[in-house]
């Protein structure tokens, strides 16, 4: 379950119907995903809502959402590197540095 609602998702994605419900749901909890492996040990487990959420944190979940949502993943398309761009930078303030 994301903490991201089905309803806001669709609302980001411009969605007034229920038929692509499943793909929307699937692609949101990847998006969160994605955010809170970006995030690493910043994530705070408190995050339960959107509302809890650090605005970066939120913005950075509907970026990805849209990327993946749009991109069938048959391919790594330009829109998507730009999308997962937006992401790195919305998530520079909370991210933990990688010391390599």
């Amino acid at each position: 379950m994301s903490i991201v609602t089905l309803d806001t998702a669709k609302r980001h994605l411009k969605i007034t119907d229920a038929d692509h419900d499943v793909e929307v749901q699937l692609a949101l909890d990847n998006a969160e995903g994605n955010v809170r492996t970006e995030c690493k040990d910043a994530w705070d487990p408190a995050w339960t809502t959107a509302d809890e959420l650090p605005g970066t944190v939120y913005a950075a979940i509907l970026v990805t959402l849209g990327a993946l949502y749009e991109n069938d993943g048959s391919n790594v398309s330009d829109t998507l590197e730009k999308a997962f761009a937006a992401r790195n930078t919305l998530l520079v303030g909370i991210r933990v540095p990688t010391v390599a």
